[in-house]
């Protein structure tokens, strides 16, 4: 039993400051993973015959799954506030698609629900990164 230790962790991991600490890197590091995955799938969609079929396919890929990571990372680096954290983290990334959205709003007419799915995706995203914390159990095979 003392392979699996106890951990112990400070309040400053979930101190309103460091939340919004972590939300700030996450953000730059959505964009960035967003830009990143926006450039591979375009450069794959534009074989295909009709690439702008695919448009709308592309821009949600490119939203949800940096969303999905950024929370699976968040979660895994602060290993507390896992739902709160990414919570708050979802929340910052709406806001600022929404007000980029707002600027440009010839090219996004989507409806609020695909907006208000990015928390949900993040704290899935954070739920997916928990740790286990407990030793696996073995099972016995029956031969």
């Amino acid at each position: 039993m003392e392979n699996f230790k106890k951990v112990n962790h400070t309040n400053q991991a979930t101190s309103f400051v460091a939340l919004l600490k972590n939300c700030l890197f996450y953000t730059l590091l959505f964009f960035t993973l967003a830009a990143f995955v926006m450039l591979v799938l375009s450069f794959i969609f534009f074989k295909l015959e009709n690439p702008n079929k695919w448009a709308n396919l592309i821009g949600k890929i490119s939203l949800y799954l940096p969303a999905l990571l950024c929370g699976l990372i968040n979660s895994r680096k602060s290993r507390q506030s896992y739902f709160l954290g990414n919570f708050l983290l979802g929340l910052t990334f709406t806001i600022i698609v929404f007000f980029i959205s707002i600027l440009y709003p010839e090219n996004t007419a989507q409806p609020i629900v695909w907006y208000l799915l990015i928390p949900l995706i993040t704290v899935l995203g954070g739920l997916l990164g928990i740790k286990r914390q407990t030793k696996a159990r073995k099972r016995k095979r029956h031969r």
